[in-house]
């Protein structure tokens, strides 16, 4: 029986045996990378993305993690905008959501692009022991609250 508000349920099957295949054939390194990148697409489908500046202006996005060698432990399909769960943004879901593949997060080292940071995620992070290391964006939401700080000031 499908879920009716899938929209993946034609490949769904084939992208858990890809992750699972991905995983099973090489253990995460102690260094990995989160990261995006399209496929082009042209076919109408709900989920698909348009970006301006981008050789391929149309396409699927999916989410990875991987070593620093480049090698996919896990691939997320974006399918659009979801409900917030418990006040996270998307970010900070395809995060948690990519780091499933990790067996032991302690003492990992995680590197990822402003998309993917917050001050809530580096303190989750930091509490983890996972050694968390991004830019961070002067206009998120939890920077606004606390106001902007000086390069020499640690925020977490």
């Amino acid at each position: 029986m499908t879920d009716i508000n899938d929209r993946l349920y034609k490949i769904r099957k084939p992208l858990e045996i890809l992750n699972n295949t991905f995983q099973s054939v090489l253990t995460a390194s102690r260094i990995l990378v989160i990261d995006e990148f399209m496929i082009p697409f042209r076919v109408r489908i709900q989920f698909r993305q348009y970006t301006n500046n981008k050789s391929h202006k149309y396409g699927v996005k999916l989410y990875k993690i991987c070593t620093v060698d480049g090698y996919i432990s896990k691939v997320l399909v974006y399918t659009g905008k979801n409900e917030k769960v418990s006040g996270q943004g998307q970010s900070e879901k395809v995060v948690y959501e990519l780091l499933k593949a990790v067996e032991h997060k302690e003492g990992h080292h995680l590197f990822a692009d402003n998309f993917y940071s917050s001050l809530p995620l580096g303190r989750k992070f930091f509490e983890e022991k996972v050694v968390y290391c991004s830019t961070l964006r002067s206009n998120r939401r939890c920077i606004k609250e606390k106001g902007r700080c000086t390069v020499s000031r640690m925020i977490v």
